[in-house]
This record gives structure tokens, C-alpha cells and sequence, in this order.
């Protein structure tokens, strides 16, 4: 039998009955209580939705929920500054394009990976 992730495990004891209680908590995320119960005592592993509702109670991504060490939302925010230049870097996914200086698209060519910066470290 799977475990519930450390992370989720301390947010829940950390919040239920602390600042709100189980009742209100299941009701606000729509997990039921006999799901939390288990959650809370590290027995079960949550399921993807059950993640997503966390993930969205909690503002933590479902990511950093599981456990991972980094976690990014692929948004157009940047997520590092170029160590050479402080350049914005930006993380993207295969497939997803992003648009250069200049207009151009450009795409990913990994699977996760930090976009390298446009002014000093060209390809």
C-alpha cells in the first residue's frame, strides 16, 4: 500500500483541527473525511485529485506536494536570473514554445528544462 507524502501529511496536521476544522476542511475541498482521515495518518496515497484540491487548498503545486525537490507552473513568470548576464531565464515542457526577444518562436527540446539566456549563452 502506497504512503501519503510527508508534505501532505504535515500541512493536514497543521491545519485540521488547528485552523479549521476536518468538517469544514472536506466541504471547502471537496475530499472526503474517511480520505483525509487516512491522508492525515500516512496511510493512503492521495489520489491526482485529491492532490489537485490540496494543491489549490494550499497553494503548493502537486508537485511540491509529492514531494519533488522542484516544482514550476510553466508560466510566463521567470523562475531564475542568468548567473553571467542576470538575464530572466524561464522553464518550459517539449512541445511548448516561447516567444524570443525578436518575435521569433522557438521551441523545447527537452522535457523539462530551463530556457538557456538569450544574450550571452547562445546555442
Amino acid at each position: 500500500m502506497a504512503k501519503t507524502p510527508q508534505r501532505v501529511i504535515n500541512l493536514l496536521n497543521n491545519e485540521i483541527p488547528k485552523k479549521i476544522s476536518r468538517n469544514k476542511f472536506c466541504i471547502k475541498t471537496g475530499i472526503n473525511q474517511n480520505s483525509i482521515d487516512k491522508y492525515m495518518a500516512g496511510v493512503a496515497e492521495p489520489t491526482q485529485a485529491s492532490l489537485e484540491k490540496l494543491s489549490e487548498y494550499f497553494g503548493k503545486s502537486v508537485g511540491w506536494l509529492r514531494g519533488a525537490r522542484f516544482s514550476f507552473d510553466f508560466s510566463d513568470e521567470p523562475v531564475a536570473l542568468c548567473a553571467k548576464c542576470g538575464n530572466e531565464l524561464h522553464v518550459s515542457q517539449e512541445g511548448f514554445l516561447r516567444v524570443l526577444s525578436d518575435g521569433t518562436e522557438e521551441e523545447g527540446d527537452g522535457i523539462l528544462r530551463l530556457w538557456p539566456c538569450e544574450k550571452c549563452c547562445n546555442k
